[in-house]
């Protein structure tokens, strides 16, 4: 059994002036979803062994965020085949994590992320930025990861952003 921990990006700001799209930073309110969401993670007791991050700004900086805040010592892996990219490139990166690795955090984009879940779980579930989805996957070892792979759903874990 291997854990994926399905995390969209927090909120980024808009624009970033003479920037790209991948070169935008989290906004204050990403930055405190990030934080909470890391804090969430440790006492849900679901650590990441693995950080597989989308080589955007945004996604990076979430992944670096949410894994001080969890107090993750894994390092985080950039892929710049996570951004702007189709479900079939998510899969791909995780065929490539180590099979000794149990708990993969993958962060990156909508709406591929949530078509990427949809994928997995056979039906939509809507994730706005920062949140994240913890499946259980009956696979022994990531190279054998597929999209068509049973799947359970094991939480849903929101930011409250709330007067933030």
């Amino acid at each position: 059994m291997k854990e994926l921990l399905l995390y969209r990006h927090a909120k980024a700001e808009k624009s970033v002036p003479g920037g790209t799209d991948d070169e935008r930073p989290l906004s204050p309110r990403g930055e405190h979803e990030a934080k909470t969401m890391g804090r969430k993670l440790k006492a849900a007791d679901a650590i990441p062994d693995y950080i597989l991050s989308s080589s955007a700004t945004r996604a990076a900086d979430t992944a670096a965020i949410t894994s001080t805040a969890c107090g993750c010592r894994a390092p985080v892996h950039y892929a710049t085949a996570l951004y702007d990219a189709e479900p079939e490139s998510y899969a791909q990166e995780l065929r490539r994590v180590d099979k000794s690795v149990n708990r993969v955090m993958l962060v990156g984009h909508n709406p591929t992320i949530e078509e990427f879940a949809a994928r997995l779980l056979g039906h939509r579930i809507e994730m706005k930025t920062a949140y994240l989805v913890h499946l259980s996957l009956d696979i022994s070892g990531w190279q054998d990861f597929e999209l068509g792979a049973p799947v359970k759903l094991k939480s849903v874990l929101v930011p409250e952003t709330a007067g933030v």
